[in-house]
């Protein structure tokens, strides 16, 4: 008894099946990760550092001079802060969703509204008058100028608004 010659099917791949919206995907954009946990660190690192320096002819009044945390804005970078670091974490952990995206755009945003106006408020022509009105001196000897740690957050504000940019799309089904 013979049997029939016959031929062998041709392998096939299984159909693909697209990811479902608001699943986890494999972290595929460790650039927006690091560029957004460093850009949080030094958000809330800078939150401490002088952001305006008060000056006696050369003299820096240190006790006049303040950081963000004293000043008030710098609360609101480290909160900025707090939530790159756990927007961060999501990117690691493969969440790339539009929220997120645009969540680390505006908060990158609003800390760089947050510092220009606190340079603004430093760097105004009427400071150094209400300084020494406050003392009850002359204000010719006293100058005012934005201190290194509004433009370190800025920089960091910048930074995690660009890390929000550098997040991929998650794909999408056809």
């Amino acid at each position: 008894m013979s049997l029939p010659p016959t031929s062998p099917e041709p392998w096939a791949a299984p159909a693909a099946t697209p990811p479902v919206a608001g699943t986890r995907q494999p972290a595929g954009t460790p650039a927006a990760a690091v560029v957004a946990a460093a850009s949080a660190v030094v958000l809330i690192a800078g939150s401490f550092v002088r952001w305006s320096v008060v000056r006696f002819d050369t003299v820096v009044m240190s006790e006049l001079s303040r950081s963000g945390w004293n000043e008030g804005d710098g609360k609101i970078t480290v909160l900025i802060g707090i939530g790159g670091m756990i927007a961060a974490s999501l990117v690691i952990g493969g969440i790339r969703e539009r929220w997120l995206r645009i969540g680390m755009v505006v908060a990158g945003g609003v800390a760089i509204v947050d510092c220009v106006l606190a340079f603004l408020d430093a760097t105004s022509d009427g400071k150094p008058g209400r300084i020494a009105d406050a003392l009850g001196i002359t204000a010719p000897g006293i100058t005012v100028e934005a201190g290194t740690g509004v433009l370190i957050t800025a920089l960091a504000g910048l930074g995690l608004a660009i890390a929000g940019l550098l997040l991929e799309r998650p794909p999408h089904p056809p």
